[in-house]
């Protein structure tokens, strides 16, 4: 399938990255698996069917389409998925499965570029960052 989206990020010009819970699971922050694969977007929100699969592209602002590409975005676009409430709520538990799963380079991506995130996650990148030098 990711085949499949980025020939249609490179046929329609745009940016695209798995959003929604994917991220959240790959990195066990959730044992949840949706029935549709969603990508969030630079471009306009759709739903492809593709067979018996959908594809839903979600149009996202430009500040969390900056991280497309970047060693940190799956980070983002998870707790993205998690929202404020359950970030905040489960604070202690995210930050030590995310410090033990994320490579140096990873951490380092998102606190370097931690003026792109949105003020409740700040805590979080701060917390799975504290320990890790500011260089690669």
């Amino acid at each position: 399938m990711d085949v499949v989206v980025e020939a249609i990020a490179r046929r329609d010009g745009v940016k695209v990255m798995p959003g929604g819970m994917d991220p959240a699971n790959r990195l066990g922050l959730t044992n949840a698996v949706s029935a549709k694969a969603v990508y969030t977007t630079d471009g306009h929100s759709r739903t492809i069917e593709i067979g018996r699969r959908t594809l839903e592209f979600q149009h996202v602002s430009p500040r969390i389409m900056r991280w497309a590409g970047r060693p940190g975005a799956p980070v983002v676009q998870a707790l993205r998925w998690l929202g404020p409430d359950i970030v905040a709520a489960e604070h202690g538990k995210i930050v030590l499965k995310l410090k033990s799963v994320l490579p140096n380079y990873v951490k380092i991506d998102l606190l370097k570029n931690s003026g792109d995130l949105p003020s409740w996650v700040l805590p979080v990148i701060h917390d799975i960052t504290q320990d890790e030098p500011n260089d690669i």
